[in-house]
């Protein structure tokens, strides 16, 4: 198993699951579509990228914690979204 994960969504939910795997000993990327969200947990250390799709790696599990359905289709088949590489990730979604 992977003891790395990425995570989009940063928000009431998002933010405070990403320190509970920080705290667990995950390594964790992150994105969210408001950059400036993430500063808290890289202060904490995770690592942020540009673009959902820079957050997959083969065998990695993606965590998506977005509002609604019209952002995780963005992130996922959005031009930078991570679904081009579907089948190298796990999917846990909301």
């Amino acid at each position: 198993m992977t003891k790395e994960i990425g995570f989009i969504g940063l928000g009431n939910m998002g933010q405070p699951m990403v320190m509970n795997l920080l705290k667990a000993g995950f390594k964790v990327k992150v994105y969210n579509r408001t950059p400036n969200k993430a500063e808290d947990v890289v202060a904490a250390g995770a690592q942020q990228v540009n673009r959902p799709k820079d957050l997959v790696i083969p065998g990695g599990i993606i965590i998506t914690m977005v509002a609604n359905d019209q952002a995780l289709e963005e992130v996922v088949m959005g031009p930078d979204g991570f679904g081009e590489n579907w089948e190298r990730v796990a999917f846990i979604y909301q």
